[in-house]
């Protein structure tokens, strides 16, 4: 519950940012010059990229994990894709997940029972329509 609370605090500081920015026109982001916050699982950071995850309609969030993060495994209500930016990273319910480079693209239906990590120091973008809400299955945060 606790990491549920101070990620949802994480987002919801970072969503603010994001709507005063947030225009109808287009706008390119460096993925390395965002507003990083750090979340509630140590050795990964949060930047909301475009909308607000903690509201309803499309939103895009950058998570910067160090090598051996892992997240616990859970479930999201709504779809969910990820794309792997950099590093070596893995999406999956299990043993023999295979290590997903950049440029791999992970669509994470609704209710799927799921865990991630980094296998080296990873950067993916993960992207749904809000609000982003994170239902954990058990297990503390994984490092």
């Amino acid at each position: 519950m606790h990491l549920m609370r101070s990620l949802s605090l994480s987002l919801c500081a970072l969503s603010v940012a994001a709507i005063a920015r947030a225009q109808s026109t287009l706008r390119v982001h460096d993925v390395d010059s965002l507003s990083w916050m750090p979340a509630a699982v140590p050795g990964l950071e949060l930047a909301v990229v475009d909308g607000n995850p903690q509201g309803p309609g499309p939103y895009t969030v950058a998570m910067r994990y160090k090598a051996g993060i892992t997240t616990p495994l859970h479930t999201h209500p709504a779809d969910m894709s990820l794309v792997v930016i950099r590093g070596q990273f893995f999406v999956g319910a299990g043993s023999g997940d295979k290590p997903l480079g950049a440029g791999s693209v992970v669509l994470i239906p609704k209710g799927v029972k799921h865990a991630e990590g980094a296998i080296t120091d990873a950067v993916v973008l993960l992207s749904g329509q809000g609000p982003m809400t994170i239902e954990m299955v058990g297990g503390p945060p994984g490092h």
